[in-house]
């Protein structure tokens, strides 16, 4: 409540909307559950690839913010906007304010991720990066994300925890459908609501 009340953000605001995600994750989770189907000969090819020729594993340090894109904004206006907040208030702020993400309960913070575990098109934009730097918008679906490099390092591919990898293979897969379950049921949600205003 101190650092909120420092940075002059409501805190009863954000643990109401810590509060809708949680139930909506919830929803989703009871929802989709028993769709989610994890082909572990798709993990094991993925970490054969990450152990191939590979003498040490680079690792970086990611925050997120995800924004659910609004049919009446243009994705350069919401860009301009986005990047307007972070100059402002700073990637963390931004992220507790306004990501959709689970994340953004920690500033928008995922931790270290191993760079064969990052889709193609991540890792191609955030291996030029320098630490600290934010990304361009990605474009999934509905959402738009940036990406703040927090920090790199490398480790031995000896020294890797093999089941640690597997698992976060597994948890990035999941991940993966459980998002793209929650942007197309809120989009279906929302072509499907009707609101008076009066």
């Amino acid at each position: 409540k101190k650092i909120f009340r420092n940075n002059n953000i409501d805190y009863n605001l954000f643990y109401r909307e810590t509060d809708i995600e949680y139930k909506w994750q919830s929803l989703i989770y009871t929802k989709y559950r028993n769709q989610i189907s994890i082909d572990e000969n798709e993990i094991s090819e993925e970490l054969s690839e990450i152990l191939k020729n590979k003498s040490s594993v680079v690792e970086y340090k990611l925050a997120e913010i995800e924004i659910i894109l609004d049919n009446e904004q243009s994705i350069d206006d919401k860009t301009r906007e986005i990047f307007d907040l972070i100059n402002k208030d700073g990637f963390k702020d931004t992220a507790i304010k306004l990501s959709q993400s689970t994340s953004s309960q920690n500033g928008g913070e995922i931790g270290w991720i191993q760079d064969r575990s990052l889709s193609r098109n991540i890792l191609n934009i955030i291996k030029d990066m320098k630490p600290g730097a934010v990304s361009k918008p990605i474009k999934q679906d509905n959402s738009l994300i940036f990406l703040k490099l927090l920090d790199t390092r490398s480790t031995s591919a000896k020294d890797l925890n093999i089941e640690k990898i597997k698992n976060t293979i597994r948890a990035r897969k999941r991940n993966e459908y459980f998002n793209l379950f929650s942007n197309s049921y809120l989009s279906k949600l929302k072509n499907n609501t009707f609101i008076q205003i009066k």
